[in-house]
């Protein structure tokens, strides 16, 4: 009778304790969760590719050289342009920024 009832008590303590962390789960998900939030953070901005936009296009003529890159900075929604001019002698760039609306 004894024996049985140490068992029971092994049982019920165990059951308690199962219990007790099944109920603090989401409360350890969430400081995880904040965590590697706070983490990113740190880390500065991220680069996201669905916000970036990203084109270069090069002609060539028979002195000259000229590459053409478009950037948009999701920051501040700015489309920034560089153009490279290279010939036998000089190399030229320029650089402008476009205000857009998206």
């Amino acid at each position: 009778m004894k024996k049985a009832q140490s068992v029971m008590e092994y049982c019920v303590m165990v059951l308690a304790i199962v219990i007790a962390i099944l109920a603090m789960r989401i409360y350890i998900q969430r400081s995880m969760q904040g965590r590697f939030k706070e983490l990113a953070d740190s880390l500065g901005k991220q680069h996201d590719p669905a916000l970036a936009m990203s084109s270069s296009n090069v002609d060539y003529d028979s002195l000259v050289k000229t590459e053409t890159k478009t950037e948009r900075d999701p920051t501040d929604n700015k489309l920034y342009t560089i153009t490279t001019t290279t010939t036998d002698h000089d190399t030229v760039t320029t650089n402008a920024a476009h205000e857009v609306e998206y």
